[in-house]
């Protein structure tokens, strides 16, 4: 079709954008707790942007980030951790 987008093509594009800050955003936040951190630490202390997101976007963030690469998820007792991983952390001049 000439190369338009059609409207879901726009909108998809439009989610994804947002999700990239989203997940930038959510490396930070990452990175300044220094620690392993469960999803629900970051509504309990997070004061940024990412805390006011749903337990499950939250999640589904963080699993994209992990199959990028940029973060580890560990299991403490059942309960999965995320922290950043070692490269990312250099790139960001920790």
């Amino acid at each position: 079709m000439f190369g338009l987008k059609t409207k879901a093509d726009y909108f998809k594009a439009k989610k994804n954008a947002e999700n990239e800050k989203l997940k930038a955003d959510l490396l930070v936040a990452l990175a300044e707790y220094g620690e392993p951190v469960t999803v629900s630490d970051f509504h309990d202390k997070s004061p940024s942007a990412v805390a006011m997101l749903s337990t499950s976007k939250l999640t589904h963030l963080l699993t994209k980030l992990k199959e990028e690469g940029k973060v580890v998820r560990t299991e403490i007792k059942k309960r999965p951790f995320y922290s950043v991983a070692m490269e990312v952390a250099e790139d960001m001049g920790e």
